[in-house]
């Protein structure tokens, strides 16, 4: 009974390990990647467990961590919208011309592998899978690679950021203008098509990474006087939009969705926020961000290869130890497979930049 609460202590026991706190001053490397990454390891495996509470019935604390997963991919959302946004400002149009060749395939390659090993995998552990269902999988919004919404979501986030990069330029207020226009659009696209509300209730991160990117050094310059004002108040409001969302006291489209817009804004800012007074130094931690998006991909098919149609397992704490080491034992695989499928790309890529730099020099 208590064997699901252990596990969710342990996983939040790793991010205490070696982790460095701050009295005094502030840490300016709070969300370079070596901070983020680790964070992105530990929302993985928070991703997880708000899918196995969905599928277990064992803890006591446990079942209450089951509106946690909108939280995790909403920092996702929050990150990739930063970074892309802080290196579009260094780089500006010389980080456009190499953009999608350099973005997609990471996020692609190893979603079209996983479309391969999850038919396979359907097709043999259950009974009704068809090539048919599958297809049908991705009109419906309820793709067969299970939880890749998110996959589709990152990607079309990409397209939007890249098309409003491209028209406003070096004018950043309106890129931002733009990519709130071209989320708004993907929100009203995917209610237009009957998906589920998950596919867009925290796009908006996306945006309030990018408008955090694009004023970073005045925030962190907030952040280093106003730190304890900013936690208190992002803390309050997480808690008590939250608090709506668990109750489920939306009455209408607008409401539910604003409750899920603020609790998960006021957590990244909150999230972003503690990384100025704590660095993270786990080594595990930065393992599993360097596979987060394996681990995320691939804990679906865990699930399926614990329980299918030729063998169960009834055991709720089995299973769930079973899904949390599958699923980082397949990333692990997945992860060396989608570096040598994308590492020849790279090489050819190094490998013209090198001939055009001897010419520029003939």
């Amino acid at each position: 009974m208590w064997g699901m609460d252990l596990l969710i202590l342990l996983i939040f026991m790793i991010p205490t390990l070696d982790m460095e706190v701050r009295r005094r001053g502030s840490f300016d490397s709070y969300l370079e990647p070596r901070q983020t990454g680790q964070l992105k390891g530990l929302f993985a495996l928070l991703v997880i467990v708000h899918h196995l509470v969905h599928r277990t019935e064992d803890g006591i604390g446990f079942p209450y961590f089951g509106n946690i997963g909108y939280l995790a991919v909403s920092f996702f959302f929050f990150i990739s919208g930063y970074g892309l946004m802080v290196q579009y400002m260094k780089k500006e149009d010389g980080y456009l011309e190499t953009f999608l060749s350099n973005r997609l395939p990471k996020v692609a390659v190893p979603f079209a592998a996983g479309m391969v090993i999850y038919y396979v995998a359907n097709r043999t552990l259950n009974s009704d899978f068809s090539l048919g269902t599958a297809l049908q999988s991705f009109v419906t919004g309820k793709i067969y690679v299970s939880f890749s919404w998110y996959v589709i979501a990152i990607i079309l986030f990409y397209l939007i950021f890249y098309a409003a990069a491209r028209i406003s330029k070096d004018h950043y207020k309106h890129l931002m203008f733009l990519i709130a226009v071209g989320l708004l659009a993907y929100s009203l696209f995917c209610h237009g098509l009957g998906f589920q509300k998950h596919w867009y209730k925290t796009c908006t991160n996306f945006l309030l990474g990018a408008v955090w990117g694009g004023y970073s050094e005045r925030i962190s310059r907030w952040l280093d006087n106003k730190w304890l004002l900013t936690i208190g108040s992002s803390f309050f409001g997480f808690v008590f939009f939250y608090i709506q969302v668990v109750q489920n006291k939306a009455q209408s489209m607008g409401y539910f969705l604003l409750i899920h817009y603020l609790s998960s804004a006021f957590f990244c800012i909150m999230v972003a926020a503690i990384g100025k007074k704590v660095q993270l130094n786990s080594r595990l931690l930065t393992y599993l961000g360097d596979i987060s998006y394996e681990v995320y991909l691939s804990q679906g098919l865990a699930i399926l290869l614990f329980r299918n149609d030729l063998w169960y397992q009834r055991s709720d704490y089995l299973f769930s130890v079973g899904v949390f080491l599958g699923s980082v034992l397949i990333a692990a695989l997945f992860h060396r497979i989608n570096t040598f499928l994308i590492g020849p790309k790279k090489r050819r890529r190094y490998a013209v930049s090198f001939v055009e730099l001897l010419k520029d020099k003939q």
